[in-house]
């Protein structure tokens, strides 16, 4: 009936809508959930899941007769089943236990040992309380954590620890909890300690004492104050240097303009660039669909079995084109790879789904776009002569797609339940593998090629849900009117898609082979009636033709051009693939065996012509085998030395004949 969830009093709402009270009817309860006038906290599913609503959100009119037949107020009467909202959250913090450890007071005195207790029981119990506003954050549940209702809440729940275990010095004061929180936060550890403990003098840091500061404190190993004091302490008496408190080097390294000199060493460029980089406001006011589009890819964090039914993994990866106005996809590719080939089938799509030039396309370092291959395909897809594409530099600020793909990612990929949820950078607990679970449920996956279908479903949904500036869809957003527009035609996209080989090929006696990803094709030229174009093999076998593909019909056919005099290609024919012959009867259908032997004859009819052509030659140049026997036998029958008219004319004979 009643039950506190995640420290929220909430009441069953299968309860609140049954026959025994029938507090409200259950067609009133959906729509109170979906007007967002209560707070349903846990959604119901399933015939052992039920739903949970906070008591706190229901309108008044729905707590009297609820306290009625209760007898008294549910926070009253369940009080005593109330858990500790923080105990959860509550770790030990090794760092905090090394600072305070290492801390000297003013007097050059450490620590007492119930003041390293009384501020790391501080510290533990503030840690926890931001873990626990990240949980709320997240889940949008209950209180808020700038709300006062909030922070008495844990402020009843710090002072409910045990003193023994926790001996903390924060006052039964909700304001005055969340007042040192707060200075926690900004200062960590340091601001724990008690002004009478530490020392305002940071004055006395300056010149080369604030660069020995500023250069230790700037090292990528991140010593603390007390480790880099007992190095400074070493050194001080002989450089005649003064004697410093923590407190002091912390207040000085943390001042704005000294605190950007060692951010960068000591954090590196991402965590500088995130706290310090200025960054250009975009103007979107006049963006439109199709005015910006961008291109990222990313592993797909969905397990699924890899070779067989007992190895699993994680290996497939997405390539997704989004219309930066509307935050639709309209183009991705998904497979095991992240190259030239993946980028160029998700701007294929997108260009089938839009039928026009984007004015700008961006993307990133990544080496498939930067081939010329694919700058090449960029130059043409953008819109002339006004469109532009380029690559995000790393690290800058305005890259649309990471916000968009964050939210991706977060909102539709990884809330489905094979999702590893890796994340390299995350600290975040929700970003992490709930291996058991998926053990557990391993019988469930599936073969990778069963995702696909299941890829697209998530981008029906993403499309389908509410923009976060509008009040409609992405799709109905992609769908707004375009002040500036520029179609691609058919002969465009010709031009746009078909690529072009890195290397000439060259045309064999057994047609043309092509690699392409690893994988190996074959063609070969037929003619109308869908045979081996024998007059195109007698002219062009031995020859190399520059290649044009188009990836999605690699397995149908491709282009073959020849260079003429000033460098232009000249298209020359289509090749298709290459016809395989069935050799095991029981398998060959009807019409197999007579395909065979037109193709088989095909050597026979090329010898036979050749060898036409042969003996045509020579009975006009005059030279045959006869001849050249004839002349042979004279030559021996005068022992090799013919007089010198004779062997004249017979010299010229025979190069005449050649």
């Amino acid at each position: 009936m009643f039950e506190y969830i995640d420290n929220i009093l909430c009441v069953a709402a299968n309860w609140l809508y049954s026959e025994e009270v029938q507090i409200l009817t259950y067609p009133n309860y959906k729509a109170l959930v979906n007007r967002e006038r209560i707070n349903r906290v846990r959604r119901g599913g399933g015939s052992d899941t039920i739903a949970w609503v906070e008591y706190k959100s229901l309108p008044q009119r729905f707590k009297r007769p609820i306290e009625e037949f209760l007898g008294g107020k549910p926070e009253e009467l369940f009080k005593e089943s109330k858990p500790n909202s923080l105990t959860k959250y509550l770790q030990e913090d090794l760092a905090a236990k090394d600072f305070f450890e290492l801390f000297i007071k003013t007097n050059g005195q450490p620590l007492s040992q119930k003041s390293k207790e009384k501020y790391q029981a501080d510290a533990i119990i503030f840690n926890a309380i931001t873990e626990l506003i990240k949980y709320r954050s997240k889940f949008k549940r209950g209180q808020k954590s700038n709300s006062t209702d909030f922070w008495i809440n844990v402020t009843a729940a710090i002072h409910e620890l045990d003193r023994g275990t926790y001996p903390h010095s924060i006052k039964n004061n909700h304001r005055a909890v969340k007042r040192k929180y707060d200075k926690y936060i900004e200062h960590s550890y340091q601001g724990l300690i008690h002004g009478s403990e530490g020392n305002n003098n940071p004055e006395k840091i300056t010149g080369e004492i604030l660069d020995w500061w500023i250069a230790i404190h700037s090292m990528p190993m991140k010593f603390s104050v007390p480790q880099e004091m007992v190095r400074y302490n070493s050194i001080r008496e002989e450089k005649g240097w003064p004697s410093l408190t923590h407190q002091a080097v912390n207040k000085r390294l943390h001042e704005p303009e000294i605190e950007r000199k060692w951010y960068l060493g000591r954090h590196g460029e991402d965590a500088y660039m995130a706290k310090y980089s200025h960054f250009i406001k975009r103007k979107r006011d006049n963006w439109f669909p199709n005015a910006y589009w961008v291109i990222d890819g990313s592993k797909l964090d969905w397990v699924h079995y890899y070779d067989n039914d007992q190895k699993m993994a994680a290996h497939l990866k997405i390539d997704v084109v989004i219309d930066v106005y509307s935050e639709k996809i309209i183009g991705y590719s998904f497979s095991e790879t992240e190259d030239h080939t993946d980028h160029f089938t998700a701007v294929k799509m997108s260009v089938n789904n839009s039928g026009v030039h984007p004015y700008l396309f961006t993307y990133d370092g990544q080496s498939g776009h930067t081939s010329s291959m694919m700058q090449s395909l960029y130059d043409r897809l953008v819109a002339h002569p006004k469109g532009d594409h380029y690559k995000h530099k790393a690290r800058r600020k305005g890259n649309p797609i990471e916000q968009i793909f964050s939210r991706l990612q977060r909102q539709v990929l990884n809330i489905m339940w094979n999702s590893d949820k890796q994340s390299i950078k995350s600290r975040d607990i929700d970003a992490k593998l709930n291996k058991e679970f998926i053990l557990e449920y391993k019988h469930l996956l599936k073969p990778k090629q069963d995702l696909l279908k299941a890829f697209k479903a998530m981008v029906n949904i993403w499309n389908s849900a509410k923009h976060p500036h509008f009040d409609s869809s992405r799709n109905e957003v992609f769908q707004h009117e375009m002040p500036m527009r520029q179609e691609i035609s058919f002969i465009d996209q010709v031009e746009m898609f078909w690529i072009q080989a890195r290397r000439p090929s060259t045309y064999g006696r057994g047609g043309l082979e092509l690699e392409v990803k690893g994988t190996t094709y074959w063609f070969e030229v037929l003619d109308s009636d869908n045979r081996i174009d024998i007059s195109f093999r007698r002219k062009y076998v031995g020859k190399k033709f520059v290649v044009k593909y188009d990836p999605e019909y690699l397995s149908e056919f491709i282009r073959l051009y020849l260079p003429d005099s000033d460098g232009n290609l000249d298209f020359i024919a289509n090749a298709q693939t290459k016809r395989a012959h069935e050799v095991i009867p029981a398998l060959k259908e009807e019409g197999d065996d007579a395909r065979f032997r037109r193709d088989y004859q095909v050597r026979e009819i090329e010898m036979s012509l050749d060898e036409a052509d042969m003996i045509a030659a020579r009975k006009r140049a005059g030279i045959t085998p006869e001849v050249i026997i004839e002349e042979q036998e004279l030559l021996m029958k005068m022992g090799g030395s013919l007089p010198k008219k004779e062997r004249t004319v017979l010299e010229s004979s025979f190069i005449n004949g050649l």
